[in-house]
């Protein structure tokens, strides 16, 4: 369903001289509604690409920062089996 809102836009001289150049006889309100609806369409698809990106971003920066922890729990348990004060495997008797 397709719902429509009357709005009032001001436009440049130069820029509206332009575009009624442009028009090759087709209706003014039309060309600058789906100009509108164009740009509306592209902007909200650049930021939903930019969203996309900064979620894998951060669930990528995450899974490091899990991979840090791992490593660094890791490293203390190796340090600790080397040291003496932990065994990983039991000792047969």
């Amino acid at each position: 369903m397709t719902t429509s809102t009357r709005t009032s836009v001001r436009i440049p001289r130069e820029l509206l001289t332009q575009t009624k150049e442009l028009l090759e006889g087709r209706n003014f309100s039309q060309v600058v509604q789906e100009a509108l609806a164009d740009w509306v369409r592209d902007h909200q698809r650049v930021r939903w690409g930019d969203l996309i990106e900064q979620t894998l971003k951060s669930r990528s920066a995450s899974r490091r920062a899990e991979h840090r922890e791992i490593a660094a729990l890791a490293g203390e348990s190796t340090r600790r089996i080397v040291e003496g004060r932990d065994h990983a495997v039991p000792t047969p008797r």
